[in-house]
Order: C-alpha cells, then sequence, then structure tokens
C-alpha cells in the first residue's frame, strides 16, 4: 500500500520561529493511490498545512510507503512553538478567572455600566476559546506537538457550548477546500437569517443542548440565576453570532471576482478593531491565504 505525498507551493514565512535563518511552510496533499476502501489512516485524503523548516528546501513528489509517510509528517512538525500554548492558556485563564468572579462575587445592577461591560468581555473570550479550537485545526495552537494540539482543541472546543473538536475538524477543512461552493459547510446562498440558521444547523447538536441544559441547571443551584444567564449563557450565544458575522457571513457573502481564490473578503487595515471584532478573524483572505497563520500573527499579513 503506498501513498502519494505531494509537497507545493513554498512560501516563505520569516519569523516562525525565533532562532532559525528561514522557515518555510508547504501544503501537502495525502493521496491513496489504491483502494478508496482500503483503511490507512485518518489522514488519508485530507488537504492539511504544516510547517517544514529547512534553510533551503525544494518542493518534490515522493512516494512512500504509510510508515514511511507517517515519519515524514512527524519530522516535518518536528520543530516546536511554545507561543500558541501560553496564547490559548492565557485565554482559558481569563475566560474562567472572570467566569468565576462573575458568577459568585459580581452583583448584578442593570443600573451599573459594568453589567454590560462584563458581558461584553465574556462575549469576547468566549470567541476566544473557538479561536483557539480553530487555531489547533490548522496545527498552529501546539506546533510539533500534536497530541497538545489535539488536545488544546478539544479542550476549548468543549469550554465553548460542548463542541466536540473531531466534528469540527473535518468540517473546517471541507470548508477550505471549498470555500463558498454547495460543497461548502459554513456556506448559505440565501439571506443573512437563513445564512445563520443553517450555519447553526451545521454546528450545534441535539447533545450540546442536552449538556448545557444539564449544566445551567446545576449551575444556577450554586450561583444566583440571572449571573447564570447573563455571564454564562447569553456570552455564548453571541459569541456565536459574533463568529458568523464576522468569520463567515461578511467575509464569504456577496459576489466575489473570478480572480479571487479564496472567495473571501478582507476588513481594512484597522488592528485593534480587527482584534476587538473576532481575533483579526476579520483578515479573512489573509486567513485563508495563510492558514499556518495562528491568530495572533495574522496582522502581520495587512
Amino acid at each position: 500500500m503506498f501513498l502519494i505525498f505531494i509537497l507545493s507551493r513554498e512560501l516563505h514565512a520569516p519569523q516562525m520561529y525565533k532562532g532559525q535563518e528561514q522557515t518555510f511552510k508547504f501544503r501537502y496533499r495525502i493521496i491513496n493511490s489504491c483502494s478508496q476502501q482500503s483503511r490507512i489512516t485518518n489522514l488519508v485524503q485530507q488537504r492539511l498545512d504544516v510547517y517544514f523548516v529547512k534553510t533551503s528546501q525544494r518542493a518534490q513528489l515522493l512516494q512512500v510507503s504509510e510508515g514511511q509517510g507517517q515519519s515524514i509528517i512527524k519530522q516535518m512538525v518536528s520543530r516546536k512553538d511554545s507561543r500558541g500554548i501560553v496564547m490559548a492558556a492565557a485565554i482559558v485563564a481569563c475566560w474562567l478567572g472572570l467566569l468565576v468572579y462573575l458568577l459568585s462575587v459580581f452583583a448584578v445592577d442593570f443600573a451599573n455600566p459594568l453589567t454590560y461591560l462584563f458581558i461584553l468581555l465574556q462575549t469576547h473570550l468566549y470567541t476566544g476559546l473557538f479561536i483557539t479550537a480553530h487555531d489547533a485545526m490548522h496545527g498552529v495552537a501546539a506546533p510539533g506537538r500534536p497530541a497538545l494540539n489535539k488536545s488544546i482543541g478539544t479542550a476549548t472546543a468543549l469550554l465553548f457550548a460542548f463542541n466536540w473538536y473531531p466534528r469540527l475538524l473535518p468540517r473546517h477543512h471541507q470548508h477550505h477546500r471549498h470555500v463558498a461552493t454547495n460543497l461548502d459547510p459554513d456556506y448559505h446562498g440565501g439571506s443573512f437569517v437563513a445564512w445563520y440558521f443553517s450555519f447553526l444547523k451545521q454546528y450545534i447538536t441535539w447533545w450540546q443542548l442536552l449538556l448545557m441544559a444539564v449544566s445551567f441547571n446545576v449551575l444556577r443551584l450554586y450561583f444566583p440565576l440571572e449571573n447564570v444567564i447573563l455571564f454564562w449563557m447569553l456570552p455564548a450565544i453571541l459569541a456565536t453570532f459574533q463568529l458568523f458575522y464576522f468569520g463567515t457571513y461578511q467575509p464569504h457573502h456577496g459576489e466575489h471576482a473570478p480572480g479571487n481564490k479564496h472567495k473571501s473578503t478582507t476588513l481594512a487595515t484597522n488592528h485593534l478593531w480587527a482584534f476587538l471584532s473576532c481575533y483579526f478573524f476579520g483578515y479573512h483572505y489573509e486567513h485563508h491565504d495563510k492558514p499556518y497563520l495562528p491568530w495572533w500573527q495574522l496582522y502581520k499579513t495587512k
């Protein structure tokens, strides 16, 4: 049994890792050259983005066995960068720390502007959880540490309304492969409202709703009901809308020029607004063009 690894389109991504002369990123596609029915690995026929670090290396065509292919993949992501791990830990810590404070200490007062400010801040941190899981889908939450990368993605997805990372992962890569087409699970050609409900249908499952309901009823036993609604439930709903609008609807709706290979638009350069609105995810054309960049480096493309 053989796999063909196609390494294509050498790109220079400067300063991806400190202390190295140059960093090259290769997009490769794994194709099962034999039977479609053979069970090789879950990587077969998936298009992935990885880091390939060399001072000089040219794209090449390799024909290797499954075991050799797995070894090559491990070598290609062997260089490690801990900054994504620090970013992920910071977002989780801020989300959890603020949530504990808001549930157990903060007294809700609708005449107090802090109540509304904390709702917005917690919404932003919920969005950060999903953006971190999204980075893990592209292998950049913990580059070179696939098990840790998957763990970060799984944990942050679960914290965001019990999303299941293994379910999100193939859907997101399908979105990148077939952006703004009928094969894109994130795409809907209808109105804003129809698209939003189609988006929710794609990503919300009955067991998520059940777990949310159970969690809600447990939390209300220990914390004031209005705190649970305002700072645990409402921010998750608002963050879903935030992710949909800035990460799906705004960049992908409408007609795109024939030369727009990613069928995406991008925000005008404004790093403060781009961060506050959705962790630079509004720079969406740049994300599709360079999916190997984590969210906290995406601004460098503008």
